[in-house]
């Protein structure tokens, strides 16, 4: 997890090392972490419109529905 969080540092341009993490966490249930490092993600590449679709995907799921539309309209 640590490797994947300093990707994330020396990478924030690229949503890979975001995705990632984020699934990892979702591995180990911690959802409010995975969902964390979605919105970290999502402040660090704002214009990612496949970032922002996945992340509202993810929210959704977790029934965040207001934060998801939120995302999707900014499509």
């Amino acid at each position: 997890m640590k490797w994947l969080e300093h990707r994330t540092n020396m990478t924030p341009r690229q949503a890979s090392p975001f995705v990632t993490l984020s699934w990892a966490y979702e591995q180990l249930q911690q959802p409010v972490e995975a969902l964390r490092i979605l919105e970290d993600a999502i402040a660090a590449l704002p214009e990612d419109g496949n970032l922002r679709t996945y992340a509202a995907y993810k929210l959704n799921t977790y029934g965040r529905i207001a934060r998801a539309r939120e995302l999707l309209a900014l499509s």
